[in-house]
């Protein structure tokens, strides 16, 4: 059956003319307003500022690579115990200090305006500053103020650790005292650990700042202290002769130069030290840390699992794996960027009660999201060989790798559930250019009332997976669009506070995916770890789409005027809820 309509040629390239016609629709819609500029004026800086500290791992591998393959191999385990700790405790400290300090942001400007108007000027940062006297021009955030606070406790706390814990933890990493591993790892992570404060209070400012709306001041101090580490790698490690030593003393005095470089920027534009200091939202810090530790662990947990479960398919696969994985991972980085742009600019405008630009904030997070993903797509399409040619030069590798090319890009013999996915795809991105009552109602219909699952998803779903069950798994390029989509909700979900629900359900998706990859790897190998992961991207989606429809939790009130509106047009939308 030929769902396409067409010969073979029309339904290779069926796709092509959809993502022009798609394109086109996509670029009016997006120039139609200020606020995806908005959106792009955040997200672009700091996209490169994620991407500086990856360049900078690399810089720092190919000086130390030179040293020897033991070298390279004990920093290697070294940095993987190292930012497996930062990313569960200081990611979630970045994530909520931009949402609390946007809060904080919005309702002093407001405060403020409000204080103008009514000619009282009585708010307590208003109060402060005057007397104080020449820090008028600075805000008093105390969401600001906590977050150093925490930071520096989480810093120290991180460098005690690391330091007293390097020779158990390299045990745990299945590098025994007898290695000759063991003692150059356990060198570089201790010296590396007298740099956990600075990343953890260098974190925090950022968060500051994306808060403030402000990703350009972060990448500036970033791309400071990368140079430096730079500059610094050859001078220690070759002219001093200090070796891996050298290494981790230029990155830990690079990371005092971003700390430095941030906290001052940020001391001439927030009171970084009150006078009557009182570190307050402790509890809710940790509340909401706790939440997102649990959510980051899912997340870790998961991804390791697959990647166990690809070891255990042989050398080769694996690499072809983890090639395909990196590039996957590395991409991610300007998902996140656009996460954290939505992120700040709802958190401002749901804490104002300005609904209808949160609204607008959500849907043009979303459309640029999707832009991204699909373009992303084309991208690594047209250049994934190129890409991954730059990690190995095995033939064998290199074929597993490129077999994770295309993914949902390519459903030639999928033949019927390609017009279930095409359909709902059309459906979604039209509802999304329509505006929020046409969204919300698609939402709605499909999601709340079930028939997402019965009429779509399942054949989806199903048809995906006997893709790859008759062919190589395909997966990479074809789901940067959904990866994107995944990674702005997250940012959404942050923007308003809900970290319960994030965390909840992700870890209940976290358990879903790693049961689904134990019991499908024995029976299809590697497509049944790709299998898995697309589950675990598919998932996120699906609960990102039926919290951001539902009547609960802040969602009620973003989405109370639209849901009158749509109820007015038909009054028998909504009954049955």
């Amino acid at each position: 059956m030929d769902v396409l309509g067409g010969g073979g040629d029309e339904r290779q390239w069926w796709w092509w003319s959809a993502a022009t016609a798609g394109g086109r629709k996509w670029w009016n819609e997006f120039s139609a307003g200020e606020l995806g500029w908005e959106v792009l004026s955040i997200a672009l800086p700091a996209a490169l500022a994620l991407a500086a500290d990856p360049i900078t791992s690399l810089v720092d591998t190919a000086f130390v690579g030179r040293l020897g393959s033991v070298e390279l191999a004990a920093v290697g385990v070294s940095i993987s115990v190292f930012n497996l700790v930062s990313k569960l405790l200081n990611v979630p400290l970045l994530n909520i200090t931009t949402s609390f300090v946007a809060e904080e942001q919005a309702l002093a400007s407001e405060s403020n305006i409000n204080s103008l108007k009514d000619g009282t000027g009585t708010n307590s940062a208003s109060v402060l500053q005057e007397s104080i006297g020449e820090k008028q021009n600075k805000k008093l955030l105390p969401a600001v103020s906590t977050s150093l606070a925490l930071a520096a406790g989480i810093g120290i706390a991180e460098a005690i650790a690391l330091s007293f814990g390097s020779e158990f933890l390299m045990n745990i990493m299945g590098i025994p005292v007898d290695s000759p591993m063991h003692a150059p790892a356990e060198q570089f992570l201790t010296l590396r650990a007298i740099g956990a404060p600075p990343i953890v209070i260098a974190l925090a400012a950022q968060g500051a700042f994306r808060g403030l709306i402000d990703t350009k001041t972060p990448l500036y101090a970033v791309s400071a202290g990368n140079l430096l580490n730079a500059i610094l790698d050859p001078i220690l490690i070759f002219s001093c002769g200090l070796g891996i030593s050298g290494a981790a003393i230029s990155t830990v005095l690079s990371e005092y130069l971003i700390a430095f470089v941030l906290l001052w920027n940020l001391s001439s534009r927030v009171i970084l030290v009150p006078p009557n200091i009182v570190v307050v939202g402790v509890t809710r810090y940790l509340k909401s840390g706790g939440l997102l530790i649990g959510r980051t662990i899912a997340v870790l947990v998961t991804l390791t699992l697959a990647t166990s479960a690809a070891a255990r398919e042989g050398p080769i696969v694996m690499a072809g794996y983890q090639i395909s994985l990196e590039v996957w991972m590395a991409l991610s980085l300007l998902n996140d960027a656009l996460a954290l742009a939505g992120q700040a600019l709802l958190a401002s405008s749901y804490s104002q009660g300005n609904y209808e630009r949160a609204r607008d904030v959500i849907y043009r997070s979303l459309q640029i999201g999707l832009g991204t993903g699909v373009v992303l797509a084309i991208v690594l399409f047209a250049g994934f060989d190129s890409f991954s040619s730059l990690f190995s030069t095995d033939p064998a590798v290199l074929e597993i790798a490129s077999s994770s090319l295309w993914g949902v890009l390519w459903f030639g013999r999928l033949h019927s559930e390609v017009g279930a996915i095409y359909s709902f795809g059309t459906e979604l991105v039209r509802s999304t250019h329509a505006g929020s009552d046409s969204l919300l109602s698609f939402g709605y219909q499909n999601v709340l009332r079930g028939n997402f699952g019965t009429h779509f998803g399942y054949e989806w779903l199903g048809g995906y997976f006997g893709a790859i069950r008759s062919a190589p798994p395909k997966f990479v390029a074809g789901t940067q669009p959904l990866n994107a989509v995944a990674f702005v909700l997250d940012g959404l979900y942050y923007g308003v506070s809900d970290f319960a629900y994030a965390a909840y359900s992700m870890a209940l998706i976290g358990l879903v995916s790693s049961l689904f990859i134990l019991v499908s790897v024995p029976v299809y190998g590697l497509a049944g770890v790709w299998m898995g992961l697309f589950l675990f991207m598919i998932l996120r989606v699906f609960a990102g789409i039926w919290r951001l429809g539902s009547k609960s939790g802040p969602w009620k009130t973003v989405w109370s005027q639209i849901e009158q509106k749509i109820e007015a047009k038909d009054p028998t939308s909504f009954k049955g809820k």
